[in-house]
């Protein structure tokens, strides 16, 4: 049992109509979420393999690095917009991926 469950049984046990919080890095536990319920995840390119094994780890989850993928950092960016993604990017625009 991952310390995730723990932590939930913990305070389901006391008080099951209490809201469970967390106080770690909300961004990244989706990915947390994501990689307990499917066995596997590919990162955005705004996270790091590195940080989700952190988070992993501090929950108890079993980690196999061969199941988690990061999107590959591209130095360049490959239209014309030069810059990170937005919605009036031309990426969006032809709905292509740029990273």
């Amino acid at each position: 049992t991952s310390r995730l469950a723990q932590m939930v049984s913990e305070q389901c046990k006391d008080d099951p109509n209490h809201e469970v919080f967390v106080d770690r890095d909300g961004t990244i536990f989706r990915y947390v979420l994501t990689y307990m319920r499917d066995g596997h995840v590919t990162l955005p390119q705004t996270e790091t393999k590195e940080t989700l094994m952190r988070e992993l780890q501090f929950y108890g989850v079993e980690v196999n690095e061969e199941n988690i993928a990061e999107r590959s950092r591209a130095t360049t960016h490959p239209c014309s917009c030069k810059g990170p993604c937005n919605f009036d990017c031309e990426c969006r625009r032809f709905r292509r991926t740029c990273h």
